[in-house]
């Protein structure tokens, strides 16, 4: 069978990954330190986005991250200017998330046709450990969906988009770059399950965007879910940008949002709200194992996650 172009899907997974490596991959390991799976992002911002992607995948693995490497991959005829600039991405998100740098790699290669950057993040773990989910625990949406796809799509189709839509829609796509790091409501999250004592269970948003998440979700917590489209939080940038390149917002690069299981949807939302983080309380683990998204009147279930769209945009 002939794997399709973008991240392999989830029954791929289980049929060639996870049955192979069954014994030896461990998600989360006793260890005081646990690195991250290789997250792949291509162009000059790869260096800072791999950064944060390995950063919010420990976060959500209930791992404080504190070190990061990465791998560069360029093609054949690359400036030495670009690395610069991959370089510079990748200290400066490094010193913003208080990360050390403990290594690396750099290689020119024909194996690929522009940028690509991997990074590998590890950290300490959570004295917490994380539970299956249970049915009728809340879940709870920080941050916005489709951030980093808007940013991404706000920088390197600039002209494009000032062709139809005003500078300050388009400046403020390229903002959203601001909001991309999980820490801040990763940690009000970490303390309101301690103080509540409840078992933290979250998904970083990734590739795939927040349907992508929510199926990592279910599959996490061992249940179905239903979830309110509406209540999805989405920057009006992102609609407008989104709706322009034919764009499915919800399954598109979503970095910089995080999905939370609790028991008090809304006390989660409340402190994180009080901490300056936009939340909302989409919807709850259900007892069966149907993935239901609600539109208005409209129901349906959600399907595999699709490869990210961008992948045909940028």
């Amino acid at each position: 069978m002939e794997l399709r172009t973008g991240k392999a899907g989830v029954h791929v997974l289980d049929r060639s990954v996870r049955r192979i490596l069954h014994g030896v991959l461990e998600e989360n390991s006793k260890d005081t330190r646990l690195s991250s799976a290789p997250v792949w992002l291509a162009g000059e911002e790869s260096g800072a986005l791999a950064v944060l992607c390995a950063a919010n995948t420990l976060l959500e693995k209930a791992v404080t991250p504190r070190e990061v490497q990465t791998v560069i991959l360029l093609p054949v005829g690359s400036e030495e200017s670009l690395l610069r600039s991959i370089e510079e991405g990748i200290r400066r998100e490094a010193e913003s998330l208080g990360l050390v740098i403990t290594g690396g790699h750099t290689e020119v290669t024909p194996a690929v046709t522009r940028p690509v950057v991997t990074g590998a993040a590890s950290g300490t773990p959570w004295e917490e450990k994380r539970l299956p989910g249970k049915p009728g625990r809340d879940i709870v949406a920080a941050g916005w969906t489709g951030l980093s796809g808007t940013c991404l799509l706000a920088g390197k189709k600039e002209a494009e988009l000032l062709s139809r839509f005003p500078l300050s829609l388009v400046q403020a796509g390229q903002k959203t770059r601001e909001f991309l790091s999980c820490g801040s409501m990763a940690e009000v999250y970490r303390t309101f399950c301690r103080t509540r004592r409840e078992k933290p269970l979250a998904v970083a948003g990734k590739e795939g965007g927040v349907f992508a998440s929510l199926w990592r979700l279910s599959e996490k917590a061992g249940t179905g879910f239903a979830v309110d489209l509406l209540k999805i939080p989405i920057l009006q940038e992102t609609v407008e940008i989104t709706d322009h390149f034919e764009v499915n917002p919800y399954q598109m690069e979503s970095l910089g949002m995080m999905l939370f299981l609790s028991g008090d949807g809304a006390a989660l939302v409340r402190e994180l709200e009080k901490n300056g983080i936009r939340a909302e309380k989409i919807g709850h683990l259900t007892e069966d194992n149907d993935k239901c998204i609600r539109n208005g009147e409209e129901r349906r279930s959600l399907e595999l996650p699709v490869p990210d769209p961008l992948i045909g945009i940028l």
